[in-house]
């Protein structure tokens, strides 16, 4: 079962503030049935910065949807190497991802790494007496929040377990 504790965590800025947008277009031209330009974006941008994560991701994204898994699987490799974490892949998009997800080195790889937690969690809609909590996970599988006023989660509060779903994350 996952188990979700309450916390903060701090954000480093971004000093390009359009960095995310170069991106966020790739995935867009792949969705949109074009990932052969993504991949020529991706490697343009590749020359200039031999390490950018987010420039292999979309490679292997873009290699995922043209169905040639096994280059899908060498760029997460190489962006796996360099840092960035698996889940980033687990998270999705799932269908732009299904050729990498029905693989079976990916398959080994992710049951090895045995990830649950994606994203979160995010609360929302809180007022005096509730709040909501939104969790993204890499299968459906039980989730319960615990919530404590102390530091070292003495006597939480603990939710009712449910199951999350592909449906509603």
């Amino acid at each position: 079962m996952l188990t979700l504790v309450a916390g903060f965590a701090a954000k480093k800025a971004i000093e390009n503030r359009q960095y995310k947008k170069h991106n966020r277009d790739q995935i867009s031209k792949i969705a949109k049935g074009n990932p052969q330009a993504a991949l020529d974006f991706a490697a343009k941008y590749l020359k200039d910065a031999p390490g950018d994560l987010e420039s292999l991701y979309i490679r292997a994204v873009a290699y995922s949807r043209m169905n040639q898994p096994d280059k899908a699987m060498e760029a997460m490799q190489k962006a796996l190497h360099l840092g960035l974490p698996f889940e980033r892949f687990l998270a999705g998009p799932r269908d732009l991802m299904a050729t990498l997800y029905d693989h079976p080195p990916f398959k080994q790889l992710a049951r090895q790494k045995n990830i649950q937690l994606l994203h979160g969690p995010h609360l929302g809609s809180v007022t005096d007496t509730r709040a909501r909590i939104w969790v993204k996970t890499a299968a459906e599988v039980p989730a319960a929040a615990a919530i404590s006023t102390s530091p070292k989660m003495t006597n939480p509060i603990t939710t009712t377990t449910v199951t999350t779903s592909r449906n509603t994350d």
